[in-house]
């Protein structure tokens, strides 16, 4: 270790923040404070709580530690904030008001509640979308701001403050909580509970947390709850690096800490383990410009390294077309993987180019986590009938089965079944076996439809019933044809693997759901919570949001679409400080980058003869860095 990460291992007790350069080594330090606590300071891991922000960092500082230690670290609690919160409040919700097996709501459910809730308050034709009303639901959690707070500004916080109000209490009733809810009713917990508190305090001696700058307000109140009265609370982060405000998240919160914990001891990781001085040398060019920022001396021993590469695309196609053949070039050249190339950008719209070209060529590739997996089209289809094959009263999924080419139930014949099963108050099993018998208002193909479903569903609860969990899903997928429907709404081939892979991946979950005592609860808290990659096959080029780079490193990375209004990407209402994020997530993109960078932007739109300006970011560059062509 070099004497800046020894210093963070060995630091005393009390309040400690580490602001750790990217590619300095923070994992290997977090998890050596950890062993060093354990072994040398003699602390029970279970007095150790070790915060991490995704499953995948969650089981790789759990594997080191293993390596380490070579001790069952069962006890000590690592895991993401919000797994975590979930193992507490299984111990305590119920002073809450929750009954102790309370679930937590998928995405898609709760999507439906508030659909519904929506159109209680204001028709069909509602002004807003239940999705907008959902994120501002989230943010509000996030915030810490209860229904009762809410400040009607306009309509719309109006509107959310009745639909927040209603569907917290429907939750209640259903003892559900939404993944929100994991960290919203700890901190309530927390605050208004005293003794539960002062139990946490006793059993938590020392907290550590992952990825600070990336902290939202309910999070930070859960971190000060827990740190007395001990306060040795060791945070590792980075301001340069916080590019999730949109989730909530907020890099005040390292300013927070210190006025919060006076004494804070902070020390600097500046030595670069990953990158070339040249690409570091431009990232703190870049990143000089953002005000209200601890500078840090990045420096690596890796040499000089090659200058970055600009390119000037004629066209969106163009960026692709010249980023197939360098790649090609380079793998020849250097003796490169495709895995050792991402393609990044600021929005997922910019992959679609990208996606053409590499299949048009046959390079393999990849998108890392474009959105949440239970956000898929594909995972939404297969768990709606997963859902129905338990809870077959529950209309919104049933009505996602229109959706279903192969299932052969059309849009006319699924809203004539549903107005019949309303106006006559059946529900859905009861109006399925009248359908079977052939009393329905249904034609005779509609009717055919539903009587073949009808059957399948009978044979899918005797699974559920069961257990049978992969059984179900294998039964599922051959009854509805699965693969042959993606064959039909796919229009490219590489969307077909895609969503493929989603269902690979789906079936996976479902494998690993069935070894516990609740496989089904299990199952869909495991999709609800999975923020992984669909495809983790390495061998690809890489496709990536610069937001989803984070935490990512490659030997070549590819920026494109450097343009103004794409990256950065700010809106005419937007202050300064969104330029700053941007800014910030520009940073991340390059020192995602071992030894190469390229920069592409484009100068006209398409095939249009509109004029596009360069990046700002690019004129922040030092030109003695660039090699421009």
């Amino acid at each position: 270790m070099n004497p800046q990460q020894k210093a963070a291992v060995t630091a005393d007790d009390g309040p400690v923040l580490i602001l750790a350069g990217p590619g300095s080594g923070k994992t290997r330090v977090l998890t050596s404070r950890i062993a060093y606590l354990i072994r040398l300071r003699r602390v029970p891991p279970q007095r150790i709580m070790a915060v991490t922000f995704t499953n995948k960092a969650t089981d790789e500082m759990r594997s080191r530690l293993e390596r380490m230690l070579g001790d069952d670290l069962d006890d000590m609690q690592i895991g993401t904030f919000h797994r975590i919160s979930m193992r507490l409040l299984r111990r305590e919700a119920e002073r809450l008001g929750y009954r102790p097996n309370w679930k937590i709501l998928s995405t898609n459910k709760q999507y439906w509640i508030i659909r519904r809730i929506l159109e209680r308050f204001a028709g069909k034709d509602a002004s807003f979308s239940p999705t907008d009303v959902r994120k501002a639901i989230s943010l509000a959690k996030n915030r810490i701001i209860l229904p009762e707070m809410y400040e009607e500004t306009d309509e719309f916080s109006e509107t959310v403050r009745k639909v927040h109000q209603v569907y917290q209490a429907e939750l209640l009733e259903e003892n559900l909580m939404d993944v929100d809810d994991l960290l919203l009713q700890l901190v309530i917990l927390l605050l208004e509970f005293p003794a539960v508190r002062k139990m946490f305090q006793q059993e938590f001696e020392y907290l550590l947390i992952d990825e600070f700058q990336d902290t939202n307000l309910v999070q930070y109140e859960i971190v000060k709850a827990l740190a007395p009265p001990q306060n040795n609370i060791y945070v590792v982060g980075d301001e340069d690096q916080s590019v999730y405000a949109f989730r909530g998240a907020n890099h005040h919160n390292l300013q927070r800490l210190r006025s919060d914990f006076p004494g804070l001891a902070q020390i600097l990781l500046e030595q670069n383990y990953r990158s070339t001085q040249t690409i570091l040398d431009a990232a703190r060019a870049v990143i000089s410009h953002n005000p209200h920022r601890t500078p840090k001396a990045l420096f690596s021993k890796k040499g000089v390294g090659d200058r970055i590469q600009v390119y000037e695309a004629s066209s969106d196609l163009d960026e692709a077309e010249y980023a197939q053949e360098q790649i090609e070039f380079l793998r020849d050249s250097k003796r490169l993987r495709y895995g050792d190339f991402a393609i990044m950008y600021r929005k997922n719209s910019q992959s679609l180019p990208f996606k053409s070209v590499f299949h048009l060529h046959d390079v393999p590739f990849r998108v890392v986590n474009t959105i949440d997996f239970d956000q898929r089209r594909e995972v939404k289809d297969i768990m709606a009938m997963m859902h129905l094959a338990r809870d077959s009263d529950f209309e919104e999924y049933f009505r996602r089965l229109a959706e279903i080419k192969t299932l052969g139930i059309s849009k006319s014949g699924m809203r004539r079944f549903l107005d019949w099963l309303a106006s006559d108050e059946l529900n859905l099993f009861e109006a399925l076996n009248k359908v079977e018998t052939g009393d329905s208002p249904l034609n005779r193909r509609q009717a055919k439809a539903f009587a073949g479903f009808s059957d399948a569903l009978k044979s899918w609860r005797e699974s559920a019933v069961r257990g049978h969990l992969v059984n179900l899903f294998d039964q599922i997928i051959q009854y509805a044809d699965y693969h042959q429907h993606l064959e039909r709404i796919c229009k490219e081939g590489w969307e077909l693997a895609e969503r493929r892979d989603s269902v690979k991946k789906l079936r996976r979950l479902a494998s690993a759901a069935s070894l516990s005592s609740d496989p089904f609860e299990r199952f869909g808290r495991m999709v609800a919570l999975d923020k992984g990659d669909v495809d983790d096959e390495p061998d690809k080029v890489a496709l990536t949001t610069l937001h989803s780079a984070k935490g990512l490193e490659f030997p070549v990375v590819f920026i494109i679409g450097l343009n103004e209004n794409v990256l950065p990407h700010v809106h005419e209402s937007d202050g300064p400080n969104d330029v700053t994020e941007e800014r910030r997530l520009f940073y991340v993109g390059l020192t995602r980058a071992e030894s190469r960078i390229f920069l592409t932007y484009t100068s006209h739109k398409g095939l249009s003869d509109v004029l596009k300006a360069p990046s700002e970011f690019l004129s922040e560059l030092p030109d003695h860095l660039l090699d421009a062509h």
